[in-house]
């Protein structure tokens, strides 16, 4: 963070970290300066960040791809010796190797977060890869290690790829605003979709539905927004406009978090039917905002029918257009509180973070005991010396979460 250039994960684990320092855990974060291939992040990486009161970020400058940075990897030591328990965030990167050796070799407990690397299939070359690395990480992890999955499906495929590890489900929190509004709109049901766009995906079967609309006589409005892979957009726009569509239909492309905001205010219906990560995120960030929604069983949201806040169904144009239809008679209003108070119950980043600490408790509570209640854990913690902002020695660098 702020490098949104990767998508949701960055949020996500930005997100995190703030509400596990608001909880009272101390958080010190190794992270690099890039903010894709062939950028760098505006900011200064001789010294951390403070960036709220527990939580300080230390940017390494990368050398070359990604995340391959020997600053990050000099300072990996004394970040992870100062830890209570590391949190790791990648697979197939290259800090991920180097983190599980400093945690075996300094006998640091791991709590590790795929953030979807593992529901994210390559074939061929990249599969042999993927498996190879896969086979030296389980060689190399600490014995005291919890994956941390953020759906069932994850936790799924974390089993498949690490068949000895413990899985905790714990899904990523959403920022819930203080107040829904809705902004005016006319007579059509408009719809709204964000996610992954890419041919043969899930967007293509909800443009079939609605032509079945209105083809039906029922009158809707899509606004789709996500990531476009290149070359798609031109596709898609042809596609559109191949089916009569061109009036019913805006494409936004990405969203920040203020226009997204606005996005859920000027729709009825949120629509997902894509596989991808954002999708997911959505579907929580839409009844966050009081929008019913019908989720495609690509998605791992069954409970929506169960709490009466929206539709399970399956991925295809079909199903979509007969649960648009249903739903365009339902009472939206309240099915949307329901949603939205289902949220707050159950997926705030404020339950997102005591979640978590609750694991990290599990994995440390022989090392929890000198001084200073812990408001996260309920229990002491050993007084750490604060790092300023300014000037502090390498030695003291303090925590490694990635």
């Amino acid at each position: 963070m702020p490098a949104r250039r990767y998508g949701q994960r960055v949020d996500a684990v930005y997100r995190l970290c703030l509400n596990l320092a608001r909880a009272g855990c101390e958080i010190r974060a190794l992270s690099t300066d890039a903010a894709g291939l062939d950028h760098d992040l505006a900011l200064n990486t001789a010294h951390e960040h403070a960036i709220a009161a527990g939580f300080y970020v230390r940017y390494c400058h990368r050398f070359v791809r990604h995340s391959v940075s020997p600053a990050l990897l000099r300072f990996m030591r004394p970040y992870v010796k100062w830890a209570d328990v590391v949190h790791l965030n990648a697979v197939h990167w290259f800090t991920t190797l180097p983190s599980l050796i400093a945690c075996r070799m300094l006998r640091r407990p791991l709590v590790w977060s795929p953030r979807g690397d593992l529901l994210r299939a390559g074939g061929g070359v990249i599969r042999a890869a993927h498996s190879g690395w896969e086979a030296v990480c389980r060689g190399l992890m600490p014995r005291d290690t919890v994956m941390h999955a953020t759906s069932e499906e994850e936790r799924a495929a974390s089993r498949a790829h690490f068949p000895k590890l413990t899985a905790a489900v714990i899904g990523d929190g959403v920022t819930i605003p203080r107040e829904v509004a809705r902004a005016a709109g006319d007579d059509s049901l408009c719809l709204g979709y964000i996610g992954g766009f890419e041919a043969g995906g899930g967007i293509e079967n909800l443009i079939e539905a609605c032509r079945i609309l209105k083809r039906d006589g029922l009158a809707v409005k899509i606004r789709i927004a996500g990531r476009i892979q290149p070359g798609y957009e031109g596709l898609l726009e042809d596609r559109i406009g191949a089916i009569g569509l061109g009036l019913e239909i805006e494409v936004l492309g990405y969203l920040g978090r203020p226009a997204r905001r606005r996005f859920f205010e000027r729709v009825d219906l949120a629509v997902m039917t894509s596989a991808s990560g954002e999708s997911a995120t959505a579907v929580a960030e839409a009844l966050a905002h009081g929008v019913p929604v019908i989720v495609s069983k690509d998605l791992p949201w069954p409970r929506v029918e169960e709490k009466g806040c929206g539709l399970w169904v399956d991925n295809a144009a079909g199903a979509l257009a007969r649960a648009i239809r249903q739903m365009s008679a339902a009472p939206l209003e309240e099915m949307g509180r329901r949603g939205r108070q289902w949220v707050i119950d159950d997926f705030s980043w404020d339950h997102a973070a005591r979640s978590m600490c609750e694991v990290y408790r599990r994995l440390i509570p022989e090392r929890i005991g000198v001084a200073g209640m812990h408001p996260a854990f309920g229990s002491q913690l050993p007084h750490r010396p604060r790092h300023h902002r300014h000037g502090s020695s390498r030695r003291e660098q303090q925590s490694h979460y990635r």
